[in-house]
């Protein structure tokens, strides 16, 4: 559908879908689908006659108001229709409605929104239509608009009695109905005809106070009999008396009752939008320019898929700027710059040349206008910021400019300037560009630069924040590093927050890798020298602070580096004295062996020597370096009976060198240590002595690690004591009196050995017994009687009976015995069966039983008797 279509509805004796008389459309042009006009066409078509005409009697047609509708359908169609009042209908009996609509296609809606002129132009709507003409109707390629015929808005204005106020709080309303989905309802004072009249010339300026993206929903209905929530109907304009105040329909609707002033969700803030402001003083003055602010928006917002007032509100800021009619106090500036950054992205801003271009004037009259008094706002440094961000690939200098003439003019407030190369910051290109223009200006070097460097390096509190201000300032601003100034000001934090730090040592290696960074510094003897300088300061510093306890084996090549940078002249006092400790830490762990051990024994820091060295022997390295272990266990008061710290020695050496068998090599070696004096020294030999004892079990228990102590003369000894004091007192006697003892061992020997002779033969004479016994257990398949014990129980206990052929059956008060045949029924309290030893015991309680019992043992034997 690219031409202008053409529905004709009303009541008549037959439609285009109905042969029956009724309301119908009776003609439509051929580009109109049925279903859309049943669906959509249709429902629009509706009019009810005023109640003040109707009552009146009164049925000429021209004194009842026409019903003008425009408004867009779902599928985007600008529907322009027109609904009249008829006397009568084809009967010429009853009255009824004509209407009249005009489908505009979707692809040719804009050359209607662009233009209110052409939108709500006179049409030539017809009245009433002879069927006789046919059911089809012309498509046309454009409509035959005429221009409106309305009155100024003002003079429009008053006539309807609406004040300047309410016609903006309308227009709010009509804003706020577009995406709320309420509806408006209007009902004006006077004569039905001529208030639908100045409806219509109503909505004509209402439209054109939309901008073209809200348009799209705009929709009207110039008249209606009374409010009626109708789809495709946002504006209503209804008869006067129509709206009842306590209709609950309305209640959450824009109702503004002229003729009764009732009015409903109103808000009186309306007229305080920017944008309202804007527009109803435009429409009023010149609204030819509302279609050009019209144009700039909708450039301005075509990657803003649904633009809020918000947004325009904005726009008219801008827009009035941009025309020379804004006149900002300093707020408002700020508003205006943030009304900015609603539509420039890094991503469109090349899509909107024309806001681009009036930004950057705007940023250049912002920076021609600044004095020592008129700096801006914080707020407004951070907006300018943003704006570097969006376009520091294509246009830096604007702000580059703007930046040095604000450090410039805001010299003298520190915090200030702080606040500002703290923003500056963040995008290092913009910092560069800035400090260059500082640097190519003597006098601002010294009245910005240097300020700002002493301020701020002096309210850092951490070490690596410094170093990371130092770094940044010398990557970016490499002429930074020549200035005395900033030489100054770095060293003395780094000297102030060195000490505060928890590992010394890492952090004088990170200030001297920073410091000596192949990039970002500049090459000259002056930086060279200061950098020589402050590491000799610092690591002055370093030794002053450093607690020789703590020195790792790790950290004394690093250490030892380090005091060699030390000028002779200022190596004094306690720091003489720790410089030597660690280089003679050093020098004894790479020769492996100490010299001049007495001398070493007196100097202060001994201990913190002892220490360093021991840390600095391994753990594989204690034996083979026994001399150099052992003297890290030398006794600083030279005692002559207890030269080492012999307990604590052995432990270190059990602990760190493989136990027992590192503590034997280690002894091996360390009793031969200055020509064995050691072994003359009684502390040593208490202390092994005391060593052995804690470890006795471990070595008398295993054999080879027992073997290996005692291949050692002087550690037998030792051993050899101690398993003499580990002894009982009875052992200890007879360890001390074997000799005699011995004779008697032999006697008590030879007479145990004729005992024992004797009882082994009285032991075999039992056993062949025995034996004899279990043979002829063996011979009766059945029993055999293994005792009879006679006077306590009367008891015999048959044994070894046959279970193959034995049958034992028990209940609960006797037990059967069925073998051969014979069977024997004893009560169960006179007998006893134990089946896994095998033995049957009677009691010879009752006399009755002895029969039985009796020939049980006869059969014994006779079967005994039949096997032999």
């Amino acid at each position: 559908m690219t031409k202008i279509q053409q529905q004709i509805y009303t009541r008549e004796r037959e439609g285009i879908f109905s042969s029956s008389p009724g309301y119908s459309t009776i003609a439509a042009s051929p580009g109109l689908d049925k279903s859309y006009i049943k669906q959509t066409l249709q429902p629009l078509c509706a009019y009810y006659p005023p109640q003040s005409l109707t009552n009146a009697g009164i049925r000429e047609e021209e004194r009842y108001p026409k019903a003008n509708l425009i408004t867009f359908t779902e599928m985007g169609e600008l529907v322009i229709g027109q609904s009249v009042y008829k006397e009568s209908d084809y009967t010429g009996e009853r009255e009824t409605f004509f209407s009249h609509n005009y489908i505009v296609p979707k692809d040719r809606v804009r050359e209607y929104l662009t233009s209110a002129d052409k939108l709500f132009g006179e049409l030539p709507f017809r009245m009433n239509y002879d069927v006789s003409h046919g059911k089809v109707l012309n498509e046309i390629d454009a409509l035959p608009v005429m221009k409106p015929s309305v009155q100024p808005l003002n003079q429009l204005l008053i006539e309807l009695g609406i004040s300047g106020k309410q016609f903006k709080q309308v227009i709010y309303a009509v804003l706020m109905s577009m995406t709320t989905k309420k509806k408006v309802y209007i009902s004006l004072p006077g004569d039905i005809t001529k208030a639908t009249h100045g409806s219509y010339q109503l909505s004509y300026y209402l439209f054109q106070c939309l901008p073209f993206e809200m348009r799209k929903a705009f929709s009207v209905l110039t008249y209606h009999a009374e409010p009626q929530s109708k789809k495709h109907i946002g504006l209503m304009f209804v008869e006067k008396g129509s709206i009842r105040p306590q209709d609950s329909t309305i209640q959450r609707d824009f109702v503004f009752d002229f003729d009764q002033s009732f009015f409903l969700n109103i808000s009186d803030e309306a007229d305080q939008e920017p944008f309202i402001q804007f527009v109803s003083k435009l429409v009023q003055e010149r609204s030819r320019d509302l279609d050009h602010f019209y144009a700039y928006a909708e450039t301005n917002l075509l990657d803003i898929p649904k633009p809020s007032l918000t947004l325009y509100n904005e726009l008219s800021r801008l827009y009035l700027l941009k025309m020379g009619e804004y006149r900002e106090t300093e707020e408002k500036k700020l508003v205006v710059f943030k009304s900015f950054r609603s539509f420039l992205t890094g991503e469109n801003y090349q899509d909107k040349p024309e806001l681009c271009e009036q930004l950057h004037a705007m940023i250049d009259l912002e920076s021609k206008s600044l004095t020592p008094s008129n700096l801006p706002e914080k707020e407004l440094i951070s907006e300018m910021i943003y704006f570097y961000s969006i376009f520091s690939k294509e246009n830096r200098n604007p702000y580059i400019s703007f930046f040095y003439r604000v450090l410039y003019y805001g010299s003298k407030d520190l915090s200030y300037i702080g606040f500002l190369y703290s923003q500056l910051k963040a995008y290092p290109g913009l910092f560069k560009g800035v400090n260059q223009l500082v640097f190519s200006k003597n006098h601002l070097i010294s009245i910005v630069f240097e300020p700002y460097i002493k301020n701020h390096f002096s309210r850092i509190t951490s070490l690596d924040l410094l170093m990371n201000e130092i770094v940044y300032w010398h990557e970016h601003t490499p002429e930074s590093f020549e200035n005395y100034r900033f030489q100054k000001a770095a060293s003395k934090g780094i000297l102030s927050l060195f000490p505060n730090e928890k590992n010394q040592l890492q952090a004088y290696r990170n200030v001297k890798k920073l410091l000596y960074a192949e990039q970002g510094y500049v090459r000259s003897e002056d930086v060279e020298v200061y950098k020589k300088e402050i590491i000799e300061e610092l690591s002055l510093l370093l030794i002053r602070e450093l607690d020789l306890n703590l020195v790792s084996p790790n950290d004394l090549n690093q250490l030892t580096v380090i005091t060699n940078r030390i000028p002779k002249v200022l190596q004094l006092g306690e720091v003489k004295w720790k410089i030597r400790v660690i280089q003679q830490a050093q020098d004894i762990l790479q020769k492996g062996y100490p010299r001049e051990s007495d001398r070493l024994a007196h100097q202060p820091y001994f201990t913190q020597l002892q220490m360093m060295l021991l840390k600095g022997i391994s753990d594989k390295r204690i034996v083979q370096l026994t001399e150099l272990t052992a003297f890290c266990f030398l006794n600083k008061d030279q005692n002559q009976t207890n030269l080492y710290r012999y307990d604590e020695m052995l432990a270190y050496v059990h602990k760190n060198s493989g136990g027992l068998e590192g503590v034997r090599q280690f002894l091996f070696v360390f009793s031969r240590l200055d020509e064995g004096l050691v072994e003359e020294d009684p502390e040593y030999k208490r202390s092994v002595q005391r060593y052995l004892h804690s470890h006795a079990k471990d070595i008398f228990e295993n054999k080879r690690t027992l073997k290996r102590w005692q291949d050692n003369s002087q550690l037998k000894s030792f051993l050899d004591r101690v398993k003499y004091e580990r002894m009982s007192g009875f052992r200890k006697f007879m360890h001390t009196n074997k000799k005699m003892l011995l004779s008697g061992v032999m006697l008590i020997v030879l007479t145990c050995g004729a005992l024992t002779v004797f009882t082994m033969y009285k032991m075999n004479e039992a056993e062949k017994d025995k034996k004899v016994s279990e043979e002829a257990a063996a011979f009766s398949p059945l029993l055999f009687i293994k005792g009879i014990k006679a006077g306590e129980n009367q008891s015999i206990e048959l044994q070894a009976y046959d279970k193959e052929t034995t049958k034992i059956e028990k209940s609960s008060q006797q037990i059967t015995i069925s073998y051969l045949g014979y069977i024997y029924t004893l009560e169960t309290k006179q007998v006893t069966v134990d089946k896994e030893k095998e033995i049957i015991t009677f009691q010879r309680m009752d006399s009755s039983h002895s029969a039985d019992m009796e020939k049980l043992v006869e059969i014994s034997e006779k079967e005994k008797g039949q096997v032999e």
